[in-house]
């Protein structure tokens, strides 16, 4: 018997040699370090309770030791010490963030589907300390239970109506073109360059139709006046660079004047244009752009030119026709004896000309002249784009 009490006794001082030791708590942060402050970590054991309440899927975060060996095996005892089979997942990160391990509890997996394993862990590590990187971490896990907003206001530049009204074309051209069209305003990006700003938004926030996640996206940056366009997917073929450098031009202008609204129909409007013409023909490119209509003031300007350029034209000739008078019978204008017909032929006057059109330049692999330059984003999707200040 004391056998065999010493050897269950050797047993669990392995264990505790082998297993870290966590909270006996059963919160959704296991953070046995002490890296979160108290506001933090009740931040985060909201949102995670809140995830929980509707989407009926629980989501840990742990922070192991670090050097821990196997800390696939840490992650799945530990959520299931805390879960058991419940559905839901953990994302356990040792403290200096150079190993992490993702665990799904029940069907877990298959709720969130996710098209990249690493997704939850970029969109964790993409920001720069613990607290923000578990709400984006947070965040990614409720965007693929909720259908994303095509309009995000963060920094308040439309009104209400305003706002409605741009959902809901934004909406109607989203659904047609099969294609989401975002507009995005905020008042700080973080840091981060505009390009990773308006990719990670994109890409972390669920945007993007089938499998190409086909979308565009519009960053507004009021703090430091700055505008970036992200493409991705059929976004990226139909909005060429030239094509966006052309889309600017548009909406600038009125963005600049603090009509806002305005900019983004324009921009709405101008996405939409670039699509169907993608998808009826090749992409507005260079040397391909869209005609700008004559401005209106030129219509009845120029029907006016032309009608004081006849009348000084007609006077003039009609002055040089003093000494003509007007005949009554087209004989008069003959003297007799002056036609003599002294040879005729036949000529040969027309002839059938079979035109072949030549074949459409195509110098790119994507079938566009100019095309649209590439960049691959934190999560690891290929984006394009173009931007500046405004």
């Amino acid at each position: 018997m004391k056998k065999f009490s010493l050897l269950i006794l050797t047993f669990l001082c392995s264990l505790l040699f082998t297993l870290p030791v966590w909270a006996d708590d059963r919160g959704f942060i296991q953070d046995r370090m002490g890296y979160f402050q108290a506001y933090e970590e009740e931040t985060l054991e909201a949102e995670a309770a809140s995830l929980a309440e509707a989407y009926d899927f629980l989501v840990y975060f742990a922070i192991a030791d670090s050097g821990l060996e196997d800390l696939d095996s840490q992650a799945q005892n530990l959520y299931q010490s805390l879960a058991g089979d419940a559905n839901g997942v953990l994302l356990m990160v040792d403290a200096d963030r150079s190993q992490w391990s993702i665990y799904y509890g029940g069907q877990g997996k298959s709720l969130l589907n996710l098209d990249k394993e690493d997704l939850l862990w970029t969109s964790f590590s993409k920001e720069s300390d613990f607290f923000e990187g578990v709400k984006s971490y947070f965040t990614t896990v409720r965007t693929t239970f909720e259908k994303p907003a095509l309009v995000v206001d963060e920094a308040g530049l439309l009104n209400s109506q305003e706002e409605a009204d741009l959902l809901a074309k934004l909406e109607e051209i989203s659904q047609r073109q099969e294609l989401d069209v975002v507009v995005l305003t905020v008042t700080s990006i973080n840091g981060f360059s505009p390009q990773d700003y308006a990719d990670n938004y994109f890409d972390y926030n669920g945007y993007g139709q089938g499998p190409n996640h086909d979308g565009v996206l519009l960053l507004i940056n009021m703090g430091d006046r700055d505008w970036h366009i992200s493409t991705t997917g059929y976004g990226f073929y139909a909005l060429t660079d030239a094509g966006m450098a052309y889309m600017s031009e548009k909406f600038l202008d009125p963005l600049s004047a603090g009509d806002y609204a305005q900019a983004f129909h324009i921009f709405a409007d101008l996405v939409d244009q670039f699509v169907t013409q993608a998808k009826t023909d090749l992409p507005y490119d260079v040397g391909s752009l869209p005609k700008d209509p004559p401005s209106p003031f030129w219509i009845p300007a120029s029907g006016l030119l032309g009608l004081v350029l006849a009348f000084l034209v007609t006077t003039y000739l009609k002055g040089q026709l003093t000494t003509v008078q007007s005949r009554t019978d087209a004989r008069e204008y003959l003297k007799n004896g002056s036609f003599k017909l002294t040879n005729s032929q036949d000529l040969f006057l027309y002839r059938n000309v079979t035109r072949v059109p030549r074949p459409k330049s195509n110098n790119s692999s994507s079938g566009f002249r100019g095309g649209s330059s590439s960049h691959t984003s934190f999560s690891g999707t290929s984006h394009g784009g173009s931007g500046g200040k405004f």
